[in-house]
């Protein structure tokens, strides 16, 4: 767990820190590999910038630029020179949260991290929701928690910059293999297709005259229509282009997963006349993704190398995997714990001072949900010791019909 330095107005806070990296797949905004680490600080107390500059540029391979006012520093902040925002969270003009909230309506997707005393769980959550990469607490003592914040910002950057190189080159493999050109489809008010370019025919073994004239329902997979109509419905309610993932039947009865953008046009009443859309095959990203997340062979080491819980667990609750730091964590082996609840193992069944029902919690939040979740909660170590862990969860689809519930945390 990592806490900062505790100033005066948060003596009262918690310590605890979560991490957000499961969470977003947007290409890393991040600078040179190798080069300088640029981090932007923002806090209303000149005194802890001053000590924050210090402590971290200490080894050399970090340069801190600080600023006292949010207003001072949002067009710098926004302007994309920075690998890593670093901002605290009670300030006079605007909170952190306002200004991460500024920053991404503009379009700035730089690496945030929320520093601040307040433990209050409403601020994890709402940082969450609004796109910051890591929430970091204050408190405790400033050598060892500033080393400990040294290296949150230097495993964000390597890993930003890890990111960004598979992101090239999956655009570059998507301009160089006859594969990844994209589709180009028509489509009309009632979702039948006018229009298909002769790209679809590598992509998915169709001639267009097979396609034009049926639903585009008919080359989604089942379990994805519904998704793909209420992203669709809503988009077309605020009246903007559309960004979809879903699985594409191809002739031969596979499927093969591709993003697909999508631009409506309206009649003088506003309902829709046509739409037309890009689609892509992101089959090797998604493959990518579920090895990384799985912790598969290929990426196994780099998952338990990070300083973050990763586990999985069945739909009746139990653990199936847990990497090494997960482990370390909670003090058991992977033979001791493979096989058990998590419920009265290493979640209590009741959170010691809120009385929070943590089997309700896990049954309804964690393991009956088919999207992202995110909960804050008090955990159980082997030795009887609570500690507040930040989790991700998501369901996954591990083939043959099973499903298991990913659950990342810190």
């Amino acid at each position: 767990m990592i806490s900062l330095l505790l100033n005066e107005k948060d003596t009262q806070s918690k310590r605890g820190y979560w991490s957000l990296e499961s969470r977003t797949h947007r290409p890393p905004h991040i600078g040179e590999p190798g080069g300088i680490i640029k981090v932007l600080y923002v806090d209303d107390e000149p005194a802890l910038l001053n000590i924050a500059k210090e402590f971290l540029e200490m080894e050399g391979d970090v340069s801190v630029t600080t600023s006292t006012s949010v207003g001072n520093a949002f067009e710098d902040a926004a302007s994309g020179r920075y690998d890593i925002i670093l901002s605290d969270y009670s300030m006079p003009e605007q909170d952190g949260i306002a200004f991460l909230k500024m920053l991404r309506k503009r379009g700035a997707d730089t690496p945030f991290v929320l520093f601040t005393g307040r433990g209050r769980e409403e601020v994890a959550v709402e940082a969450l929701n609004n796109g910051a990469d890591f929430y970091v607490q204050k408190g405790g003592d400033p050598l060892v928690q500033y080393e400990e914040l040294h290296n949150v910002i230097s495993q964000l950057a390597q890993r930003s910059r890890a990111e960004r190189t598979l992101y090239e080159r999956e655009e570059a493999l998507s301009l160089i293999t006859d594969n990844m050109r994209d589709i180009v489809a028509k489509v009309d008010k009632d979702g039948r297709v006018t229009y298909v370019s002769p790209s679809l025919i590598p992509a998915a073994g169709y001639a267009p005259e097979e396609v034009i004239g049926r639903s585009v329902f008919e080359f989604i997979h089942p379990d994805d229509v519904a998704k793909v109509k209420n992203d669709a419905d809503e988009a077309i309610a605020r009246r903007e282009g559309v960004t979809l993932e879903y699985r594409l039947l191809r002739k031969d009865g596979t499927y093969t997963w591709v993003e697909t953008k999508g631009k409506y046009l309206f009649d003088g009443e506003g309902a829709v006349q046509t739409s037309v859309f890009s689609i892509r095959s992101i089959d090797k990203r998604k493959r990518f993704e579920e090895e990384l997340l799985l912790g598969s062979m290929r990426c196994r080491s780099i998952v338990d190398a990070s300083n973050v819980i990763i586990l999985n667990l069945d739909m009746e609750g139990r653990v199936t995997w847990m990497n090494e730091f997960a482990q370390q964590f909670f003090g058991f082996t992977e033979e001791e714990i493979v096989g058990r609840p998590a419920i009265g193992t290493i979640v209590p069944e009741t959170e010691e001072g809120t009385g929070k029902d943590l089997g309700r919690m896990m049954n309804e939040a964690v393991l009956k949900t088919d999207s992202y979740t995110a909960n804050v909660n008090q955990n159980m170590k082997k030795n009887g010791e609570r500690a507040w862990v930040a989790w991700t969860n998501r369901r996954m689809d591990m083939g043959d019909g099973k499903t298991e519930v990913l659950c990342t945390g810190v």
